[in-house]
């Protein structure tokens, strides 16, 4: 038999095997990977030729911290008196109304005359002393402590955006000298009948509106599986306007929904998450993940894990559909 006739084709099918892996973070080796963040799992089974790889759903914890010593974000310099001040917020996930207490009781602490004020029409900070100047250093440099354990080291003040405490303000980085006013739109709010502090006091002003949200895309690490690609972060084009990239950087990127709960559920539905391979990958047996933000920095989950759903295409080889053509007889 001449099996090279062409007049006998072969015609080889293949089936899409779809599977699902849930993968919690509460079941990863605990002494190898501590933080939730960052963790590597072995496979349930070996799985061959992957066609795809898709994320179908997380479940996230609700509250992710926006200040803290880890993003570099609670700790800002004020001068008063001849004296510079240190001062240093908990570490939490912090609303506007959070952060003008805790900001009035740490200002407080060096002068009972401070007082902090948020304006919610403009969305900005207000600084103010009844009779003495001060100054707010932001263009400061401020020494972070980093967590041997998490194996990187991210200058967050090198940033041109979400720098620190002074971005979050609504400040840029230069020092602020406060200015004795009594300008009706600076010491009384629209929204309020009463002025935030008395006439004739210091006061200084957030340039911009403030933003504590800067912690809401989760990019998301499959190591050896990554299929996004992403523009390199906070960069200075003093030269040249060409962006500079980095290949197969993740494999997904999800918005941070807060929701009611305790956690926060992001489907399918809200992004575009599934990684093509061709050729099919031979064989997976283990994934590592990795959680972060833009700037590479380890996202921070606290005590809380997460729980994720991976769906896993496989090529299935069907070797006995064949379609056989037999020569025309006269």
């Amino acid at each position: 038999m001449n099996h090279n006739n062409p007049l006998i084709q072969k015609k080889q099918n293949f089936v899409l095997d779809s599977k699902v892996l849930f993968i919690d973070s509460n079941d990863r080796d605990i002494e190898r990977w501590p933080n939730a963040s960052e963790f590597e799992i072995n496979c349930p089974q070996i799985y061959n030729n992957v066609e795809s790889l898709r994320l179908s759903n997380i479940m996230l914890p609700n509250h992710f911290f926006n200040i803290s010593e880890h993003l570099q974000t609670n700790t800002m310099i004020i001068d008063f008196s001849g004296q510079e001040r240190t001062i240093v917020l908990e570490d939490g996930y912090y609303k506007h109304s959070h952060l003008k207490a805790a900001l009035q009781k740490k200002f407080t602490a060096i002068d009972s005359s401070f007082v902090i004020a948020y304006n919610e029409i403009n969305n900005k900070y207000y600084f103010g002393h009844s009779s003495k100047s001060f100054r707010l250093l932001f263009d400061k440099v401020i020494k972070y402590s980093t967590c041997d354990k998490d194996n990187y080291k991210i200058d967050i003040f090198s940033q041109h955006s979400d720098w620190g405490l002074g971005n979050l303000l609504g400040f840029d980085k230069q020092t602020y000298i406060s200015n004795i006013t009594s300008a009706p739109n600076i010491l009384s709010f629209p929204n309020e009948t009463t002025r935030w502090i008395e006439l004739s006091s210091n006061v200084i002003v957030s340039h911009k509106s403030s933003n504590l949200e800067h912690t809401q895309f989760i990019y998301i690490e499959l190591d050896k599986y990554n299929k996004c690609d992403e523009i390199k972060p906070y960069l200075y084009y003093n030269y040249s306007n060409a962006n500079s990239g980095i290949i197969n950087s993740a494999f997904a990127k999800i918005p941070f929904i807060p929701s009611q709960s305790n956690s926060s559920l992001i489907n399918y539905g809200y992004l575009d998450n599934t990684s093509y391979f061709q050729p099919p990958i031979d064989k997976i047996a283990k994934l590592k993940i990795r959680f972060r933000y833009h700037n590479g920095m380890l996202v921070g989950f606290q005590n809380y894990n997460v729980s994720l759903s991976i769906e896993i295409n496989q090529l299935r080889n069907e070797m006995n559909n064949y379609e056989v053509r037999t020569p025309f007889k006269p």
